[in-house]
């Protein structure tokens, strides 16, 4: 029970549990709503099913080549701001889908 106390009290695994929780939640409402967005793209379920099952390896896959080019050029700024650019990118592409 003391660990938990501690656990709890933990600022630093508190901020690594909601990142955590963020991402596993959002991967989960996306997996929701996936099949909505690509049906017009004449995708049925068994298309999704392909893309959310692919999702984690290819993020694997991405964080690993990533991970070795920042460790290869050490270019912060630079990928902070590819990641920032990609990521708005997509959030416009996907509200631009669901309208």
């Amino acid at each position: 029970m003391n660990a938990l106390k501690q656990l709890a009290s933990n600022i630093e695994f508190l901020k690594i549990m909601v990142g955590h929780f963020l991402v596993i939640g959002s991967f989960t409402a996306l997996a929701g709503v996936l099949s909505f967005l690509l049906s017009p793209f004449g995708m049925d379920s068994t298309d999704t099913a392909i893309v959310i099952i692919m999702a984690p390896p290819g993020g694997i896959i991405g964080s690993a080549v990533s991970g070795f080019l920042l460790h290869k050029y050490r270019k912060f700024k630079f990928f902070i701001s590819l990641d920032i650019i990609v990521g708005i990118t997509s959030l416009a592409y996907i509200l631009i889908l669901i309208d």
